[in-house]
């Protein structure tokens, strides 16, 4: 590579790179302005858990792994985080041992609204210059890239246990 294309490299102009790699960086810029609107909270990551959270009120740990697809490890130092830094509360579930209800506190109630403006601020920009249609179509087609892939990691796992 010549000196002069050194950092010029633009993986979306490449039709065969992965997929994976783009939507990686997409995911960091997007979660980096979040990080920036947000950057007066005292919350400087787990946002859209937190939202999560407090649309449902009350909601379950494995409930909130499954959504996100998030390891039971990796969601159990989410919630800790969210809750040392008094936003969430972790309580038994009534009705089985194992589980436990995550909530909101006040404090963390009180950020849910700049957290969902946030959000739809940046899908706003994000959509700029797209008509009503591309976004529509965008949105069925990310999702049809995902059953895709679900059926195809289901098949594997599938044949593996074979």
């Amino acid at each position: 590579m010549l000196p002069t294309q050194k950092n010029k490299i633009n993986p979306f102009e490449s039709k065969e790179g992965p997929l994976s790699l783009m939507f990686n960086m997409l995911y960091k810029k997007y979660d980096h302005a979040a990080e920036q609107e947000l950057c007066d909270t005292d919350l400087d990551r787990y946002f859209y858990v937190l939202g999560l959270i407090c649309k449902h009120q009350e909601i379950t740990q494995q409930c909130l792994a499954n959504c996100l697809q998030i390891d039971k490890a990796t969601m159990v130092r989410i919630i800790d985080y969210l809750t040392e830094k008094g936003l969430v509360k972790r309580n038994p579930h009534s009705e089985d041992r194992r589980a436990y209800i995550i909530s909101a506190t006040a404090k963390g109630i009180k950020l849910a609204p700049k957290i969902e403006a946030t959000f739809n601020q940046l899908n706003k920009l994000a959509f700029n210059g797209f008509s009503a249609e591309e976004k529509k179509m965008f949105l069925e087609l990310m999702n049809r890239m995902d059953n895709n892939l679900s059926a195809m990691v289901s098949n594997i796992s599938v044949q593996k246990n074979k």
